[in-house]
């Protein structure tokens, strides 16, 4: 049932249940029909899911896709080794960790290949850089039971030797 705060709320109705988001607590009355303005605000349901009742209800925290920190997109390096640190935001719903997708291309950027998927709980990736060339990477956060986000847009680099 609505408790009176803004939120999410689950109730039976009929023969489903019912989950609703509202921006306005209920009445402190029981309301009258909405067609009677004494009756005071009722709740709005933004997002109104019926589900049937032998459907069990489970909640699960919103997964964002991790924004990428560093390094800038189209930042050059110029150092020997290539090696690349990739730095992105902590979600807090990233249960299952951050899953990277790193790319080597031509020099022009346009024929990439695909290095191994990494896997990782850490905020951050270190690795050695294949030669002199363009570089792409993504990523994405894994939630509970494997709930992946969407990935975020390439970001490139360039190492020149």
């Amino acid at each position: 049932m609505l408790d009176g705060t803004t939120g999410w709320a689950a109730e039976i109705v009929g023969t489903e249940r019912v989950l609703t988001y509202t921006t306005q607590p209920p009445p402190t009355a029981t309301p009258a029909p909405s067609s009677t303005p004494s009756g005071g605000p009722t709740p709005t349901p933004l997002i109104f899911i019926p589900l049937p009742i032998t459907t069990p209800l489970i909640l699960v925290p919103l997964l964002f896709t991790p924004e990428q920190l560093s390094p800038a997109d189209g930042h050059t390096y110029n150092i020997f080794p290539r090696t690349t640190t990739l730095t992105w935001s902590a979600v807090a719903a990233a249960s299952g960790g951050y899953e990277l997708q790193r790319q080597w291309c031509d020099t022009s950027g346009s024929n990439c290949t695909n290095y191994d998927l990494v896997t990782t709980n850490s905020t951050t990736y270190t690795f050695d850089f294949i030669g002199a060339q363009v570089g792409r990477w993504r990523v994405r956060s894994v939630g509970s039971g494997g709930a992946k986000s969407d990935w975020s847009p390439w970001r490139t680099f360039r190492h020149l030797q």
